[in-house]
C-alpha cells in the first residue's frame, strides 16, 4: 500500500507512506536505521502499533508545525514524526515503542516530500 498525505497548513509539504507486510529482513533494516546510513531519510514504524493513517497525518502535521516554529525536540523531522505518534515526552521510549524492533513483522515507512521512486 502507498498513500500520499497533504497538509492544508503546509501546502508545500506532503508525506508519502508505504506499508510492507511480512517483512523478513527487519534486522538488516533496523541496523541501517540505527546506523544512520539510509539516505534519503525515512521514518519507520511498527505498523501493528499505529492506529491508522489519520494518526500518522496528525503526527506529521504536528512535526511540521514544530519544524516551522523551531521547537523540534529531535534531530530530524522524521524522528519527530515517530515521537509524535507516541505522544510521550520521552524521545528514547517513543522510538523504542513505536519504532522498529527485531520482532517487527509489518513495517510502515514514511517520507516527507518523497516521490513514488523513493
Amino acid at each position: 500500500m502507498e498513500k500520499e498525505l497533504k497538509f492544508e497548513t503546509h501546502p508545500a509539504s506532503s508525506l508519502r507512506v508505504w506499508l510492507f507486510e511480512d517483512v523478513e529482513n527487519i534486522e538488516e533494516v533496523r541496523e541501517q536505521v540505527v546506523s544512520g546510513k539510509l539516505q534519503p531519510e525515512f521514518a519507520f514504524f511498527n505498523a501493528q502499533l499505529v492506529a491508522g493513517l489519520y494518526v500518522v497525518h496528525l503526527a506529521a502535521c504536528r512535526a511540521l508545525w514544530s519544524e516551522t516554529a523551531g521547537t523540534r525536540r529531535t534531530r530530524s523531522l522524521h524522528t519527530e514524526l515517530v515521537c509524535n505518534i507516541s505522544g510521550s515526552k520521552h524521545i528514547a521510549s517513543s522510538l523504542q515503542r513505536f519504532g522498529i524492533s527485531d520482532g517487527t513483522k509489518h513495517l510502515l515507512v514514511a517520507r516527507f516530500d518523497g516521490t513514488a521512486s523513493d
